[in-house]
């Protein structure tokens, strides 16, 4: 079983150097995934298979999913092996959706060659028939064959009545899958022919989810991508954005409802970056001392992670007068 995550306050944040880290720190899933770089299918099957929370299952397919390069021949060789069975199916969909990225490239569209987005839909295409076909087969109450279908839908071009077909199928099945709340937020956003409104409605109707769940995250998501296209760490200062922030918080990280599990360390990172831009201080260095320079998404996705948190650890020392270990 995967390790339940642990902050432990009293260690402090001088425990380690700031890093990025792969798979929320979970030193099982980084095993595992380097693994299946190798093309090794067995030992995925019986720990994801054995997985009570469908929800941390699906995420955890989604991460080991994404490290792998090029589609290993293990991957077709588990489906084969597993006639009818649902669970290799869903993991070579979600596979395919990233393998169609890999050849897309993170390039914007206009900077993408005919070739590589001929390579984009096949691959895509490929996602689509597994993952329909999975989700025929799915057991009642699992969505995970329907929640890679929403970036699948993104890039084939779904409109977003369509996405929006799929979040409540999603919503039926598993109500406020943290997976499918996230990429419903990207769905949404301008930069997927969404709208700035569009995509805060939504994630303000997860003030609905239970208290404790990491549905709660969706405003912090969406308030990151909205700074992204305002180009200004200025945003976080403007009305609204501190409420919203720190009501998403109260739902989710300090709720008491709230259940330590393998994501949690990307959920307490992600409100400490969002804490250090909105220049909660006190809320900062806790977060800092339960992450333990143990740095995931959003940190990662910045060419230069540890620059962008000392800048806001000089700007927490200038404002406080109280220096913070580096960590």
């Amino acid at each position: 079983m995967l390790k339940r995550f642990k902050g432990d306050a009293s260690s402090g944040p001088t425990a380690d150097a700031p890093r990025v880290v792969k798979f929320w720190g979970d030193p099982t899933l980084m095993s595992l995934a380097a693994r299946a770089q190798v093309e090794e299918w067995v030992a995925l099957e019986p720990l994801l298979g054995g997985m009570a929370n469908l929800e941390q299952r699906d995420l955890c397919i989604e991460a080991i999913a994404h490290e792998i390069d090029g589609r290993p021949l293990w991957i077709d060789g588990w489906v084969s092996r597993r006639p009818g069975a649902y669970l290799p199916v869903v993991f070579r969909g979600r596979h395919s959706v990233d393998w169609a990225w890999q050849a897309r490239g993170g390039k914007r569209a206009r900077e993408v060659t005919d070739q590589a987005f001929r390579l984009f839909a096949y691959r895509l295409g490929l996602a689509r028939q597994d993952l329909e076909a999975a989700a025929e087969m799915a057991p009642p109450g699992d969505a995970g064959a329907l929640v890679p279908q929403i970036p699948m839908g993104m890039g084939l071009g779904y409109e977003k009545p369509e996405i929006m077909r799929i979040w409540r199928q999603i919503q039926d099945r598993q109500p406020w899958h943290q997976g499918a709340v996230y990429s419903m937020v990207m769905a949404l956003a301008p930069k997927w022919s969404g709208s700035l409104p569009r995509m805060f409605d939504f994630a303000r109707s997860t003030a609905a989810a239970p208290e404790g769940s990491g549905a709660h995250l969706a405003l912090v998501y969406a308030h990151h991508e909205a700074c992204m296209q305002e180009g200004s760490n200025v945003y976080w200062r403007l009305p609204g954005v501190r409420e919203d922030i720190l009501g998403a918080a109260e739902r989710s990280i300090e709720s008491r409802a709230s259940v330590p599990s393998p994501v949690s360390l990307r959920d307490h990172n992600w409100f400490m970056y969002a804490f250090g831009r909105l220049r909660e201080w006190d809320r900062f260095r806790r977060e800092l001392e339960i992450v333990q320079g143990r740095f995931t998404t959003p940190w990662s996705w910045f060419n230069n992670p540890v620059a962008v948190y000392e800048e806001i650890r000089a700007e927490m020392a200038a404002a406080t007068g109280r220096p913070t270990a580096r960590g």
